[in-house]
């Protein structure tokens, strides 16, 4: 895919630049440390920058389980949301090919059929990409910068760590308070600032991974569901006068449509119409399909690792108010994990909200087909096609889902947030 017009595209070009994955995303087919592409190597050092911090956070959580569940639990959650956001990204620099090529539905003329005035569609969708991503771009970097910016703001709040032998040491609050092998008084006097910059970058990092694949998924989502949305308009449209073919069209609108009558249809540019439009619809189901191969296993697995992220930050939260005497440090722990679950709901709650759009189009489709004057059309050759094209349809079942029946949506969502409640409310 090569973008020259990014107003004809459902696509935030602007905001894939400004976060680095459109110079990531290039279409040479080369192997993983062999890029020449310079920021492909700095995502590359990103991706080991943060599994090494997230290595030492682990060393952390294991040292200090015994005397310090509260900080073990918030070391483990971390840990294990930095080693899934670098095997996000991850995903992104070895499939960048794959991904490239996925890319191409966000064209506005990826489909053939121009036979209806399709561009107030087409824009309606690339706002809402554009709006969508940018949101989550935002809102993402302004919960991180909250987050980071505690111990800066609340500089003289100290913890009490217990050692393995009994002891105790009291140390600065930090964004991750990595203090494993560092004696208190080094850490508060001289290497404060230097593990502050440390684990700050790294939560900085954290979110990044995590804006950029969510960004590409969110965008391939709707761009996919733009184009579906058009086939199924090009559908809807056979054998009828015209299509009502704006923002506001939805499925009960075909009633409105004039039917023609049978001697005013050419059969044989119905035929070569149903055939471009199948044609797209087929091209739109193959990228449908490509991009289920490539996100399928890590979408199934954000669901679990975002739950235990939710349930993890809501128990150190209320813990801060319910369990012994409410401590200065107790109450910035509440305040930064205040910042984080947000962002992990709205993060779980864009990912179904997008697949709920995208399945809903995907289903409408079958309507479509049944909503067209096949009944009518005198062409034995037209009928025939569209009788193929609806066992076409109905054989294509693949979503992204767990089971035959849970499929990521918003339902999912929905149900999510309450297993988390019931866990949280047990564990309390």
């Amino acid at each position: 895919m090569k973008i020259h017009d990014n107003h004809k595209r459902i696509f935030n070009l602007a905001l894939a630049k400004f976060i680095g994955f459109y110079q990531v995303l290039d279409i040479e087919k080369v192997t993983f440390l062999g890029r020449r592409n310079v920021r492909y190597r700095i995502f590359v050092f990103l991706i080991v920058y943060e599994c090494l911090i997230a290595v030492m956070m682990l060393l952390n959580g294991l040292y200090y389980s015994k005397n310090n569940i509260t900080e073990s639990i918030l070391y483990t959650g971390f840990v294990i949301n930095m080693f899934y956001a670098s095997y996000k990204m991850y995903i992104v620099l070895t499939r960048s090919k794959d991904i490239w090529d996925c890319l191409s539905i966000t064209q506005y003329d990826f489909t053939l059929y121009d036979h209806r005035d399709r561009r107030i569609i087409l824009d309606l969708w690339r706002n809402r990409s554009i709006w969508l991503t940018s949101t989550f771009m935002i809102f993402s970097f302004v919960m991180v910068t909250f987050y980071v910016t505690c111990p800066l703001v609340f500089n003289n709040t100290f913890i009490v760590m217990k050692n393995r032998d009994g002891s105790t040491s009291t140390y600065r609050m930090n964004v991750l308070n990595l203090y494993l092998f560092i004696p208190e008084e080094a850490y508060n006097n001289t290497y404060f600032n230097v593990f502050y910059i440390i684990e700050a970058s790294g939560t900085y990092v954290l979110v990044l991974f995590v804006i950029i694949f969510d960004t590409i998924v969110m965008t391939l989502c709707l761009a996919l569901s733009c184009q579906l949305h058009m086939n199924f308009a090009a559908f809807e449209s056979v054998g009828h006068t015209s299509v009502v073919d704006s923002p506001n069209n939805n499925n009960d609108n075909i009633d409105n449509k004039i039917k023609l009558p049978n001697e005013y249809i050419n059969g044989i540019a119905m035929y070569n119409n149903l055939k471009t439009i199948i044609t797209d619809h087929q091209n739109v189901l193959k990228k449908y399909d490509e991009f289920l191969s490539i996100f399928k296993p890590i979408m199934l697995l954000e669901i679990f690792v975002l739950s235990y992220a939710i349930i993890v930050l809501w128990i150190i939260f209320l813990t801060s108010f319910i369990v012994g005497e409410f401590t200065e440090s107790m109450g910035v722990t509440s305040m930064q994990t205040g910042f984080a679950i947000p962002f992990c709901v709205i993060q779980l709650f864009m990912s179904c909200f997008v697949f709920d759009i995208l399945h809903n189009k995907k289903d409408a489709m079958t309507f479509s087909l049944y909503s067209c004057n096949w009944t009518e059309l005198f062409d034995m050759k037209c009928k025939k096609l569209v009788f193929l094209t609806m066992g076409m349809n109905d054989a294509h079942h693949q979503k992204l889902q767990y089971t035959r029946t849970r499929i990521i949506n918003l339902e999912m969502f929905y149900q999510t947030i309450r297993v988390c409640y019931s866990i949280i409310s047990v564990k309390l």
